[in-house]
């Protein structure tokens, strides 16, 4: 079963989605400026240390690492349930989100034939503040230590883009990683290329090799970043 939204649609749909179900968020009067991200020339990958880390299967989801539960992109909901609760916004099918705080929430996509995830966000920008939220952005260190977590530590690095292909597209830091334990939670229909903005509207849906999944950083060094993502599949290409 492909997607049938871009990121930016399922954002909206996601957010007004928050918005009508009136989640009692309050836009953050925090006068202080946390979007000054720190200065990185070139980010480093994200590193798997993949001999200290136990790859996942199938059936062990919830297994538990230094007594926090992991969930990964490919885990059963139930794996992040156990991490963020069970009471998540359940009214968008096939999604759930959670309001984390005043100035975060999280939401996922998963594969309604196994309850397995194929898409994750984290923003770090209150649900109601869709268009002024730069005084929340954070630094690259801050998404990366929150977003990183949810690699599958078989995950092997392919390629690193910081140079947006197309003018059209949001600036970002794109990493491509591949995980045979990935390749084995979904269809392998869900792993195709999901960016078919400008320039390449031609690549839209072109299948990838399964287990190949990007993540995704929102922003820019000077404004911080507003969100991360990961997302099977490639948004630009490697």
């Amino acid at each position: 079963m492909l997607r049938i939204c871009s990121h930016r649609l399922y954002i909206g749909l996601i957010l007004t989605c928050l918005l009508a179900s009136a989640c009692g968020m309050i836009p953050s009067t925090d006068s202080s400026n946390s979007s000054t991200a720190s200065v990185v020339t070139q980010p480093p990958p994200t590193q798997v240390d993949n001999d200290s880390q136990t790859t996942p299967t199938v059936t062990s989801n919830r297994t538990k690492y230094n007594s926090e539960v992991k969930a990964y992109l490919g885990s059963n909901v139930s794996a992040f349930q156990a991490l963020f609760g069970s009471q998540g916004d359940t009214k968008i099918k096939g999604a759930i989100i959670w309001t984390l705080s005043q100035k975060e929430w999280f939401s996922l996509t998963f594969d309604s034939s196994n309850n397995h995830v194929y898409d994750l966000d984290y923003y770090f920008y209150p649900a109601s503040q869709t268009d002024n939220h730069q005084q929340d952005n954070v630094s690259f260190e801050v998404a990366r230590n929150i977003c990183s977590r949810f690699i599958p530590p078989d995950s092997k690095l392919i390629s690193t883009n910081a140079n947006k292909p197309d003018p059209s597209l949001a600036d970002g830091l794109q990493y491509i990683y591949k995980s045979k334990w990935l390749s084995q939670q979904l269809d392998a229909s869900l792993f195709y290329f999901d960016e078919g903005a400008g320039t390449m509207n031609n690549k839209l849906n072109t299948p990838v090799d399964p287990g190949t999944f990007t993540l995704f950083y929102i922003g820019n060094e000077q404004m911080g970043y507003e969100m991360c993502f990961l997302t099977t599949g490639i948004n630009w290409p490697s």
